[in-house]
């Protein structure tokens, strides 16, 4: 896991360095800081209680909680965070710790809210490791936010109600707000992302509208950030007339209310990483200028992050934390140098489009790593889109907030929501027409974790030696360009030369592939095929980390009396007892699909697949008479060179 993460603690420490100019006293507070951060890390582990569900999770029992969340809609349940207090066995039993439990999407578990006390039944269970190469780690994810199990419900009542909540109130609040935007006079689709863009309510939103705006380079217009944040200060500032040139001698109230403005908004979207960054930011830059000290832009960003990894040491690998701090590092440390390569401060209207141009280039070379890392993607024409989308947030907030605090007093008339459907039919329309371009996208695009490391210590070094001549930076620019092209092309030439069965473990499905060189043959059910979320979670990542090309194919279709070819591969589906007469052919694989008995013909020399579909006790039989039995729900997915 630490090495996953090499590239942000290596930008944290050139920040370091920025910050007290000096690279000795940079490492000490570097080591300082990782020792503390470790040693909170464990503190705050929260399976070290005695009492934590984690302790006895194999026990099916009733359970009692509050509810962190309101329930999320999923594809086909709701997903409830639970915070439990009890559990009920034959005795009762003080328990805690925060659990998802997935819901029936129907209105009677959709009125639940935060701070709703619920009983459930459930045999909490620990969410499976990743099962095929290069699958996301569901479980490191929910381990990362304390949560280390998650269980179906049939049924869950609620039997009463917390006596004092502040996440209950906020989100009344925020319930309230959305229920606002909802009996607008706008489409759905308009409605998504204004909820997303105001009160970072992204649920609403559908597959489509979130690829268009990733495809773009627009994702962080609907992911409530710094830049929102940023928009809501500029927009509290005019409104209470603070002085931006000269903030120490603004009033303190004043300075006070913009703050507490600030930290409000944070809460009612949500308090993600990146939007609290952005407050603590202002705030340690706000309460600065009150004491008549104007703190360094570096030193508020170490310190912001200080202050937040102090709170929870697991923000630092979250993609949102990272891609936040890798961004607005860009920003202020590489926007300036490319915005005065030319002054067109003359005509102040092509001064702000490159001054937009400047702020979407720095941020892109500053995440562009962790993006092709994480999301295996680059938007080509981000420059473009950003250029609408950028001013138009501003102004969809501007006039939103301003429309949302109308309806607390009346409902504003349909003449003023015209505007605000306008606006956010221009930012749709233009981010799908800019997705819509021929090439707008490079997908299939991968970083393994040194790769990530030595891209992002490329672009410092690129900075360095283009605008301060330093000789050092080019030397370590070019041993990192040198380390990359050396690692990718190895790794070409190995793939090159790979010839690979993969057998994946995906629930309720078989899914084998050939790899030769470059090429893949994907040979899945028919419905898995159909499932695009599916593939992606399952199979893609793999793909993409090998680089190739793949091509898809009806399993059913293309085996031959029970039999897959590929060269000297034969791999035989096994699921009818007659199938076992097939044996005489020497299958290299034989896949169980069926409950069968191991017969006493099985030849030994044949890998035996189990899957996942399989009955327990079939499972323990065939392990027990096959020692080279692979059980693919417990081993995960199997792969043989050839």
């Amino acid at each position: 896991m630490f090495l996953s993460y090499v590239g942000f603690i290596l930008f944290a420490l050139f920040v370091l360095i920025l910050a007290f100019e000096s690279v000795r006293k940079s490492i000490y507070y570097f080591f300082l800081f990782l020792g503390f951060g470790y040693l909170i890390t464990a503190l705050q582990n929260e399976t070290q209680n005695p009492n934590h569900y984690s302790h006895f999770i194999s026990e099916n029992a009733y359970y009692s909680g509050v509810l962190l969340s309101d329930p999320i809609p999923t594809k086909r349940a709701f997903r409830l965070e639970i915070e439990l207090t009890e559990r009920v066995t034959e005795t009762t039993t003080s328990t805690e710790g925060k659990v998802f439990i997935y819901v029936p999407k129907n209105d009677e578990y959709a009125a639940f809210h935060i701070g709703d006390i619920v009983l459930f039944k459930s045999n909490l269970k620990e969410p499976s490791p990743p099962l095929n190469p290069h699958e996301f780690d569901y479980q490191n994810y929910l381990q990362l936010h304390q949560i280390y199990a998650q269980s179906y419900a049939s049924s869950l009542k609620k039997i009463g109600v917390a006596p004092f909540s502040f996440n209950r109130i906020i989100g009344s609040i925020r319930r309230f707000l959305l229920n606002k935007i909802d009996n607008m006079p706008l489409s759905d689709e308009e409605k998504s992302v204004a909820s997303a863009l105001l009160l970072g309510y992204r649920y609403l939103i559908s597959d489509g509208t979130q690829q268009a705006f990733a495809g773009a380079g627009a994702m962080h217009v609907l992911a409530v950030s710094g830049l929102h944040v940023g928009i809501l200060f500029i927009i509290t500032a005019t409104i209470l007339g603070l002085d931006k040139k000269h903030p120490q001698r603004n009033n303190w109230k004043k300075v006070v209310l913009s703050i507490l403005i600030i930290w409000s908004y944070a809460a009612l979207t949500g308090l993600s990483p990146s939007v609290t960054r952005a407050a603590v930011m202002f705030s340690f830059i706000g309460f600065g200028n009150l004491f008549k000290r104007k703190p360094g832009i570096y030193q508020a960003i170490a310190a912001s992050a200080f202050f937040l990894l102090a709170i929870n040491p697991n923000y630092l690998f979250e993609v949102g934390f990272q891609l936040s701090y890798a961004a607005v590092l860009g920003i202020v440390y590489i926007q300036p140098k490319i915005y005065h390569l030319f002054d067109f401060k003359r005509i102040v209207w092509i001064d702000k489009i490159w001054a937009i141009t400047t702020v979407s280039i720095a941020a892109q070379a500053a995440t562009f790593p962790l993006s092709i890392y994480y999301f295996h993607q680059f938007p080509l024409f981000f420059i473009v889109s950003n250029l609408v989308v950028i001013p138009t947030a501003y102004l969809l907030m501007s006039y939103g907030l301003g429309l949302l605090t109308l309806s607390i007093i009346i409902s504003p008339p349909a003449f003023l929501i015209l505007p605000f459907k306008w606006l956010l039919m221009l930012m749709i329309k233009s981010v799908e027409l800019v997705e819509s371009l021929p090439h707008s996208v490079v997908y299939q695009l991968n970083f393994t974790r040194t790769e990530l490391v030595l891209a992002m210590v490329l672009v410092i070094a690129i900075v360095e030696v283009v605008w301060h001549k330093k000789k050092n930076a080019l030397v370590i620019g070019m041993l990192s360009l040198f380390a990359f092209f050396s690692l990718t092309g190895f790794a070409r030439y190995q793939q090159k030369r790979a010839k690979q069965v993969t057998i994946y473990s995906i629930p309720k499905t078989t899914a084998i592939e050939f790899t030769v060189a470059n090429a893949s043959m994907f040979y899945g059910d028919k419905i898995l095929l159909e499932d695009e979320d599916k593939m992606l979670f399952h199979v893609r990542h793999n793909q993409w980390a090998k680089n190739v090309s793949s091509k898809q194919y009806d399993l059913e279709k293309y085996t031959q009396n029970g039999f897959l070819h590929l060269e000297n591969v034969r791999i035989l589906l096994l699921e009818r007892p007659e199938d076992t007469l097939k044996f005489t052919l020497n299958p290299n694989i034989i896949l169980l699909k069926g409950n069968l008995f191991p017969p006493n013909n099985k030849p030994n020399s044949a890998k035996i697949i189990l899957l996942n579909g399989l009955q327990q006790e079939t499972r323990k039989i065939w392990k027990e008479h096959c020692f080279n039995a692979h059980d693919l729900a417990t081993d995960g997915a199997f792969e043989l060179a050839f």
